[in-house]
């Protein structure tokens, strides 16, 4: 769920180690009980414990409520992906 990485030297926000949190995901039956909350800050622990600093995830742009998680634990949107699908 958290990983570190190195930032390449071309990225346009910063360089060097970045934790990345990918893939939380809380299943819709026991969605709304604070485990997401809980996922996240244990990513956070776990970075913050490996020396992280900086920590990156991904949200897609139709999920409210984790960008709604996201932003209460303080991260900032900084970037948009586009996505458009061609027709054959």
């Amino acid at each position: 769920m958290a990983r570190v990485y190195d930032e390449d030297a071309t990225a346009d926000n910063g360089t060097g180690q970045i934790g990345l949190i990918d893939e939380l995901f809380v299943s819709a039956s026991v969605r709304g009980k604070g485990i997401g909350h809980m996922l996240l800050d244990d990513c956070m622990e776990w970075l913050k414990r490996t020396n992280i600093q900086r920590v990156k995830l991904h949200a897609y742009s139709w999920n409210d409520s984790a960008k709604c998680i996201y932003e209460r634990k303080g991260f900032k949107a900084y970037a948009i992906s586009y996505e458009k699908w061609l027709e054959e």
